[in-house]
């Protein structure tokens, strides 16, 4: 989908940044691992890149990112950085 985004516009304009939201599920360890080594990678070339996931695994692959928690029926957000 990345290397199709900047051809489908009509202006060729680069792209910026990226959202994925639980794009990494289905992954078994060895995936997420590759995956985690693409996305630092992308990090270098890219704006932004967001994503969402519920393995804790990504979150300590990365200097900063925001860590979400239910705590007594409110939702509490802690921004982390290494």
């Amino acid at each position: 989908a990345l290397g199709l985004g900047q051809y489908a516009s009509r202006q060729h304009r680069p792209i910026e940044s990226v959202i994925i939201d639980e794009g990494f599920g289905c992954l078994d360890r060895q995936g997420r691992q590759v995956m985690i080594q693409e996305l630092q990678n992308l990090g270098g070339q890219l704006r932004c890149i967001l994503f969402v996931s519920h393995q804790e695994e990504f979150a300590d692959a990365f200097s900063d990112g925001y860590l979400f928690e239910l705590a007594n029926g409110a939702t509490r957000v802690k921004r982390f950085q290494r």
